[in-house]
């Protein structure tokens, strides 16, 4: 055990590995015109694999009603009923959910965001969507930041990056 940090050598081993992946990905140098190209064709690619199946949209829009965040843009949005609540807990997420549903839209049944048009990802499914983006033959088993930028292309949902990077 290291007295001065209190480690176990099999924690500073850890570390040193985490630190030596955090090198190797300040280095990567991407050429931005490749990887931007690079990036648009994966999320097409991405969108038309097994993610675009009816099946997993129709899942999409029922976990919409189950997931905290997009639960209340969708009751905001018009798209659920309100839960009984008392009136003053009413007034409250009335107004939590109107400043949260200002950035998306409802179009059949799926939330996108307005400025983007990009589809939001209910907690449930963010995995699916990580491991389709990474590690099927599409994703290519790519780093974080190519992961992220296939991801982001076309899905939304808060703390994404952090998922990615999580994930990977």
């Amino acid at each position: 055990m290291d007295e001065r940090l209190g480690l176990k050598s099999c924690d500073k081993v850890t570390i040193q590995k985490e630190e030596e992946i955090r090198e190797e990905e300040e280095k990567e140098t991407v050429n931005p015109v490749v990887y931007a190209a690079a990036a648009e064709e994966s999320a097409e690619l991405l969108l038309s694999s097994g993610l675009e199946a009816d099946e997993w949209m129709e899942r999409l829009k029922s976990e919409y009603k189950a997931c905290p965040y997009f639960g209340d843009v969708l009751i905001a949005l018009g798209g659920m009923e309100e839960p009984e609540e008392t009136e003053e807990k009413r007034n409250e997420r009335r107004r939590q959910r109107e400043k949260r549903a200002r950035q998306f839209e409802l179009s059949d049944g799926l939330i996108r965001q307005r400025a983007t048009g990009k589809l939001g990802i209910p907690t449930v499914l963010r995995q699916e969507v990580l491991q389709e983006a990474h590690d099927s033959a599409i994703g290519g088993h790519f780093g974080t930041l190519r992961t992220t930028a296939l991801v982001q292309k076309e899905f939304y949902w808060k703390g994404l990056v952090q998922d990615v990077k999580r994930y990977i």
